[in-house]
């Protein structure tokens, strides 16, 4: 397929997760919320010869074209300890991770990933493959192969406070 249309990504860009307790009937606690945002990357050359990347919201996605996946969190009213928050965030069909583009900002985290149809996460999936002698050996799994990504935020995480995550796929 040439093109990916934005009905398929848009079911992941516009997803929008609650996560915790959800506030009691008649409480105005705010509980906290992940949002997961996808924008086309679009490098512009500027008058002077540099260049500048610019962010779209996308109608339409073809092979080539690069997603910034933006992850982002908001604690509402709630405390959260050190190590208790994970965030994940998929790598679509039709697309693929691109090594050493997550980003976590000012976020304490660990980062992980999972490969294809696994649920195990992380920090250098592996595969095995056969080398030229005919023996299984195991060796990193390369980045098209990663299907989501999983931040563990290490430091708690106060009330009231949001942070984003990001990360870059290219359209297959």
């Amino acid at each position: 397929m040439s093109r990916i249309f934005v009905r398929y990504l848009l079911v992941l860009i516009g997803l929008v997760f609650f996560m915790g307790a959800v506030a009691q009937e008649g409480s105005e606690e705010v509980a906290p919320t992940v949002t997961l945002e996808g924008f086309l990357v679009e490098t512009v050359v500027l008058e002077d010869g540099s260049t500048e990347e610019r962010f779209v919201a996308a109608e339409e996605a073809e092979p080539g074209d690069v997603i910034e996946y933006r992850l982002q969190f908001a604690s509402g009213d709630s405390a959260i300890p050190a190590d208790q928050l994970q965030l994940t965030g998929p790598v679509p069909d039709s697309t693929a991770y691109i090594a050493g583009s997550a980003d976590s900002g000012d976020v304490l985290a660990l980062l992980e990933f999972s490969l294809v149809e696994e649920e195990v996460f992380s920090e250098t999936p592996t595969i095995t493959v056969q080398n030229e002698a005919g023996e299984d050996v195991v060796v990193p799994a390369p980045p098209e192969l990663y299907d989501t990504l999983r931040w563990t935020v290490l430091d708690p995480i106060a009330p009231e406070t949001a942070f984003t995550l990001r990360y870059r796929v290219t359209v297959r």
